[in-house]
């Protein structure tokens, strides 16, 4: 290369190349201590092709068999909750625990107020994205949920429709 060099800029060159080199040292070690646990992880069912065989392998089930989740979704909620459910006793304190079900609030019979707790859950989130790609969906699932739009409103539906 041609042109006129300070020292100054060659020295702050030559720190940013050592440390870019350091990192990169760092990255591999930890890919390969990710990969050492990887391999640690009991594999009962035999080794998948994809990953969606890898999902059926981790969960027991296809999730992707949903309309609207894909892999990566999957994956995602994996990851969040686990495969052991046994910590929520029913289908409603999971979706409770999710965030998605309203908290009513009931005095003398009546009730005061009906809304969804504010939750920061991946899980949940990723659920409330699966219900938007349903909208454009032409599965049941898709016209189900157009339907309960139109009935009660776009946010009531997309809120019931992750549950």
């Amino acid at each position: 290369m041609k042109g006129i060099y300070r020292p100054e800029h060659l020295f702050s060159l030559q720190q940013a190349v050592e440390l870019y080199e350091f990192y990169q040292t760092k990255i591999t070690d930890c890919d390969r201590r990710i990969l050492d646990q990887l391999k640690s992880f009991d594999d009962s069912n035999d080794t998948p092709s994809g990953m969606g065989d890898a999902l059926i392998g981790m969960a027991g089930v296809d999730l992707t068999a949903i309309d609207g989740i894909d892999a990566t979704t999957a994956l995602k909620v994996l990851a969040e909750i686990g495969t052991d459910m046994s910590r929520w006793k029913s289908a409603k304190h999971f979706a409770s625990w999710l965030g998605l079900s309203p908290g009513t609030k009931v005095s003398g019979g009546k009730v005061l107020s009906s809304a969804t707790k504010p939750v920061a859950n991946k899980a949940a989130q990723a659920l409330r994205m699966v219900a938007f790609t349903l909208l454009n969906s032409k599965s049941a699932l898709g016209a189900y949920l157009r339907r309960q739009r139109a009935r009660m409103g776009a946010p009531k539906a997309d809120n019931r429709h992750c549950a």
